[in-house]
C-alpha cells in the first residue's frame, strides 16, 4: 500500500474484474495446463479473483490515498459559496449601488419604464451597452466621477465587501456535489466492509483490513461530520441570498455569482476608462 504509487491504485481500480471473468476463470481453476497457458494480463486477473473482496479492497485504498486531496479541493469551494452568499446579502454598499443604478435607470425611462422598484440581476451586465443621448452613457462609472461626497466614495468601494465571489463564480454546484456524494458513499462504504471483516475473522486478511482501516476511519470521522454540516450551511444561505435577489435556487453559482463578479469587472474597466478620459482632458 504504501510503496505502490497512487496513479497504480487508480489503474488497478480501472481493471477490476468482471462477473463474466471472474466466472470464466473459475471455471479453469482446476485445470492446472490451462491456469499455465495464461497470459500475463489473464494470470493478474486469476490472481486477483483469488483475493476475497479483491474489488471492496481496491476501492477501499483508493478512497484513503485520495481522501485528503479530495477534502482539501472540496472544502475551499464549499466555504467560498458560504462566505459568497453572506456577503452579497449583507453588503450594505452593494445596496446602495445597486439602489443607485436603479435610480438612474427610473430617470434615464423617465415616462417610459421610469417607476420600477427593482431589476434582476440579468440586467448588470447590459449596463455597458446604456446610452444616453445616443453616446455610451458608462453607468456604472458615474458614481466614481462625483469625489466630493464621502457617500459615494464608499459606494464605489463596494466590491471590497465581496472578496469571496470570484471564486463562487468558478464553482460548478452539480460537481460539486457529486464529488461529495461520492466520498460519503465511499465512506459508508468503507464503513460496510470494516464491520463485514470484523464479523468474519476467519477470512484471509480480515485481520489485517480491520486494523489499516478501523483507526483511518475514526480519524476522518470528525472530517466527514464538518463536510456534510458545511453542505448543509451552503444549501441553507445559498438558497437565502439567492431568494434575496428574486432568483431560484436551482440558479447555478456560476450564473448568480457571476453576475456579480461581470459586474466588478465591468464596473472596474468603467472606472479606468473615465480615468483615462479626464487624463487626456487635462492634458489638453
Amino acid at each position: 500500500n504504501k510503496e505502490i504509487p497512487l496513479d497504480m491504485w487508480e489503474q488497478l481500480l480501472k481493471y477490476i474484474p468482471t462477473k463474466e471473468e471472474v466466472q470464466s476463470l473459475n471455471d479453469i481453476e482446476s485445470d492446472p495446463d490451462a491456469v499455465a497457458s495464461l497470459n500475463r494480463a489473464d494470470d493478474f486477473f486469476f490472481q486477483a479473483v483469488s483475493i476475497y473482496h479483491y474489488e471492496e479492497r481496491i476501492k477501499a485504498v483508493n478512497f484513503r490515498k485520495k481522501f485528503e486531496e479530495r477534502i482539501k479541493n472540496i472544502t475551499p469551494k464549499i466555504r467560498a459559496l458560504i462566505k459568497a452568499s453572506t456577503e452579497v446579502v449583507k453588503s450594505e454598499k452593494l445596496k446602495n449601488i445597486l439602489t443607485l443604478i436603479l435610480g438612474f435607470g427610473n430617470y434615464f425611462n423617465f415616462g417610459k419604464r421610469g417607476n420600477a422598484t427593482g431589476f434582476k440581476l440579468e440586467t448588470l451586465p447590459k449596463i455597458c451597452d446604456t446610452k444616453v443621448n445616443r453616446q455610451p452613457a458608462y453607468i456604472i462609472g458615474i458614481p466614481g466621477r462625483d469625489r466630493r461626497t464621502y457617500l459615494f466614495r464608499r459606494w464605489t468601494r463596494f466590491m471590497e465587501e465581496l472578496p469571496h465571489v470570484p471564486m463562487a463564480a468558478k464553482v460548478a454546484l452539480a460537481e460539486l456535489k457529486s464529488d461529495v456524494s461520492e466520498l460519503q458513499v465511499g465512506h459508508r462504504t468503507l464503513i460496510k466492509e470494516i464491520d463485514h471483516m470484523i464479523k468474519n475473522p476467519h477470512l484471509k486478511g480480515a485481520g489485517t483490513f480491520k486494523t489499516e482501516f478501523n483507526d483511518f476511519v475514526k480519524e476522518i470521522k470528525g472530517t466527514m461530520e464538518d463536510l456534510e454540516q458545511l453542505m448543509g450551511d451552503m444549501k441553507k444561505k445559498y438558497t437565502l441570498a439567492t431568494s434575496h435577489f428574486a432568483e431560484t435556487s436551482s440558479v447555478e453559482p456560476e450564473t448568480f455569482f457571476g453576475y456579480f463578479n461581470n459586474f466588478i469587472l465591468q464596473y472596474n474597466d468603467a472606472k479606468d476608462l473615465l480615468a483615462k478620459k479626464n487624463g487626456t482632458k487635462k492634458k489638453n
